[in-house]
């Protein structure tokens, strides 16, 4: 089986659980209490929901790819399972016009509070195009992952949960925090090439 490493030396975290929370990220997200509809002429009645501190669309615009120029990326623990594969690492890119490009792959590794190291497995790479939008705090990438934002050493950052089932199914509900990618990159780097629907 071809297996492709991964290494990153960045200070990324999957701290997740099987209920979605984290163990000791400073998370900071904050509804606001006027988000809704309402009767009354009163201003604010309609205002945008907040996460650490900022409108909901300002905290998600600092990941899109024009801001950032590269993608969105984090690994997460999942059961071992016979074959020995252990942990996801997504990639993903928020594009203009709402445009997702998802990059989802499974392999063997570590992960935990000062990263990840994944060997990711060449069969078990999928690309989840779709669309991304902002519902309430939250950010929803198409069907398969939703996030909500977090602090972490005091630089914005997500807890992305896996929302539905893509190879692995002990994935499914799982967990981590996901952070700008070092270095510039595009969902047509060759690094995404061997990735299928």
């Amino acid at each position: 089986m071809r297996t492709i490493g991964l290494i990153c030396i960045a200070a990324l975290a999957a701290c997740g659980t099987d209920d979605g929370s984290s163990s000791g990220d400073d998370t900071n997200v904050t509804p606001d209490a006027g988000q809704g509809s309402g009767s009354g002429s009163g201003s604010g009645s309609n205002t945008e929901a907040e996460v650490n501190g900022k409108p909901a669309s300002a905290f998600y615009a600092q990941f899109t790819h024009d801001v950032t120029h590269t993608n969105v990326v984090g690994a997460v623990a999942f059961a071992e399972q016979s074959d020995g594969r252990n942990i996801f690492l997504v990639h993903f890119f928020l594009m203009p016009n709402h445009e997702l490009a998802l990059f989802y792959g499974e392999g063997e590794g570590d992960v935990d509070a000062t990263g990840y190291s994944v060997a990711v497995y060449g069969s078990a790479r999928r690309a989840r195009p779709g669309t991304w939008s902002i519902e309430g705090t939250k950010l929803v990438l198409g069907n398969t992952m939703s996030c909500d934002g977090i602090t972490f050493n005091g630089a914005d950052a997500m807890e992305c949960t896996l929302d539905t089932t893509v190879i692995t199914p002990a994935a499914q509900g799982r967990s981590g925090m996901f952070r700008k990618d070092l270095g510039a990159s595009t969902p047509n780097d060759s690094d995404f090439a061997g990735y299928t629907p």
